[in-house]
This record gives structure tokens, C-alpha cells and sequence, in this order.
């Protein structure tokens, strides 16, 4: 078709920064991890319906009318796992999760049971995008030569994206996987225990990691201060174990204190007590700050 430069026009939705000099902002990997809500049905929400969708075993038709105190139970005795957990499926809840480095994300979209919506690396100019580093490389040797190749990288990122012979989705592709990435996130509340459950195994999952599992449930408890109770955080990481026990673990870490019950060989293990390496304590403080402030709700 012929070009027809009287059309109106369309704004570029991509926001190149053409010739600006990347100056990067490098982050804690902890710090940085941040989880909030921004859609989620109420508790009036769920008792206008929950008891109704619950029942319908034993009602010969729909529409059978509940008393406020029957329809406050039946919430209550969802939260509690009285009810099949298929009512959990009707919970929708909508968030957004700051702060990750690649790895993280990979983490998060193995989750299939969940909706996304990225941040995107090809329809964005990333030369302003900030670092995560973790804290085992804070202040540490090798602190100052990561920042030396990162930058490196950043500023032929920027030279390439700004070169009109380059493809515009390839320069990203040389980028490190440390830049900060953020998803929103769409779940069930049946899919989030699940997430949660899985993901906040200390065994082996990354700290990063566990801190989102740790902030989405606080958030969530925040919502619905009766689940507070249905995940401990403070029980064995039974996968963990039981792969360790039948060698189908790559086995990171010596077990901690929690994951102490079994009978290992020290052999077994890559290293010794994740807790003792750099930034283990800055760990284990964050950690329990949020235990502490779900234990207050």
C-alpha cells in the first residue's frame, strides 16, 4: 500500500531515550523486592456469594437464601478448610511484585496456574533500568568488578539501541540478568497457597524469593486476617527433605535448623549453612520482621 503522510498521527508508545548516557542505580536484592495488591474481592464480597456456592451439594434448587451469620460461617469455614478448596478457585486476586532480577521472573512464570502482564524489555528503552545485586556481593571483593562489566554492558546496550542499523529487539539480548524486573500478577487464592507453599522453601529457593512469598502472604492475611494461620513459615521444607533423602536434590546448602530431622552426610552438600554466608543475616532479620508483623495482625 502507498505511504499516506496525511494520516493523523500515533504517538510511538516506546519511549527512546536517543543519545542519553546511562548512569546505573545499583540496589539490594532484598531491599528491592516489594509485593502489593492492587485488586482483591472483600470479605462482604466473598460472604455475598461463598455460602451459596458452598451448598449447592445439598439444595434442590439455587438461590436458597442465607442468614448474615450463616454466610459470615461459611467464610470463615472456607478459610479454615472445612469447605473443598474449589470455592478458593472463585477468589481472584490481582498484585504486583517489584524488585526481580531474571532469575526471580523465571521463578515466578513457572507458576502456570497464574496470568501476567511483564515489564517488557523489547518495548522499553532499559538503559535507566536499576541493578539488583545481592547482598553476598555488597561490599564484598567482587562488588566493584560486577559494577565495571554491568556498566560496560549498559552503555553498549544504549550505543546499540541508539544505532538506526540495529534491530530494535536485539541489543537487549546482551544485557546482564541482574537489571530489575517487575510482573503483575494475576491468581486464585487456591493457586497463590500453592505459590506461597512452594516458593518459600529456604532449602532452595533463593532469598529473593522467599521474601516475595513471605510479602504476597502478608499482604494477604492483611486482606483476610483468618488465614493467618494456614501457612507456617516456620515448618520443615518437607520437598526439600525428601528429594535430599532420595538424591534428586542438587542440595545447595547444609540443612538448616527447621530441616534438621533427618539423617544426611555432610558430603551430600555444596556448601554449609546458607544462614552463615554474606548477607544470610540480612536475611534472617527481614524474615523475621515480616513473621513478626503477620504474628501481630
Amino acid at each position: 500500500m502507498p505511504i499516506d503522510n496525511s494520516l493523523p498521527d500515533h504517538p510511538k508508545l516506546i519511549n527512546f531515550k536517543t543519545g542519553e548516557k546511562p548512569n546505573t542505580e545499583y540496589v539490594n536484592g532484598l531491599d528491592s523486592i516489594k509485593v502489593r495488591i492492587l485488586n482483591a474481592p472483600t470479605i462482604s464480597d466473598l460472604e455475598n456469594y461463598i455460602a451459596e456456592f458452598a451448598s449447592g451439594t445439598w439444595t434442590d434448587r439455587p438461590g436458597k437464601q442465607f442468614t448474615k451469620e450463616e454466610k459470615e460461617k461459611a467464610v470463615d469455614d472456607l478459610f479454615k478448610g472445612y469447605i473443598l478448596p474449589t470455592a478458593l478457585e472463585s477468589i481472584k486476586i490481582t498484585f504486583i511484585i517489584e524488585g526481580m532480577d531474571i532469575s526471580d521472573v523465571m521463578h515466578l512464570i513457572r507458576h502456570r496456574t497464574m496470568g501476567f502482564s511483564a515489564s517488557g524489555s523489547g518495548d522499553r528503552d532499559m538503559r535507566f533500568d536499576r541493578v539488583v545485586l545481592k547482598p553476598s556481593m555488597i561490599d564484598s571483593k567482587y562488588e566493584e568488578k560486577i559494577k565495571e562489566h554491568t556498566d560496560g554492558l549498559i552503555k553498549i546496550y544504549a550505543e546499540m539501541l541508539d544505532d538506526p542499523d540495529i534491530p530494535i529487539l536485539d541489543p537487549r539480548v546482551i544485557l546482564p540478568r541482574n537489571t530489575e524486573h517487575y510482573y503483575y500478577v494475576t491468581a486464585d487464592l487456591k493457586a497463590i497457597f500453592a505459590f506461597i507453599k512452594q516458593r518459600k522453601d529456604q532449602s532452595i529457593e533463593p532469598e529473593s524469593f522467599n521474601l516475595v512469598a513471605l510479602k504476597l502472604w502478608l499482604e494477604i492475611v492483611k486482606l483476610y486476617p483468618k488465614l493467618k494461620d494456614s501457612i507456617d513459615f516456620n515448618e520443615p521444607d518437607n520437598f526439600a527433605i525428601q528429594t535430599s533423602i532420595g538424591n534428586r536434590s542438587s542440595n545447595f546448602y547444609m540443612p538448616e535448623e527447621k530441616n534438621d530431622v533427618y539423617n544426611y552426610k555432610e558430603s551430600w552438600f555444596c556448601r554449609g549453612l546458607r544462614s552463615e554466608m554474606r548477607g544470610g543475616d540480612q536475611y534472617i532479620s527481614i524474615r523475621d520482621s515480616i513473621l513478626k508483623e503477620i504474628d501481630e495482625l
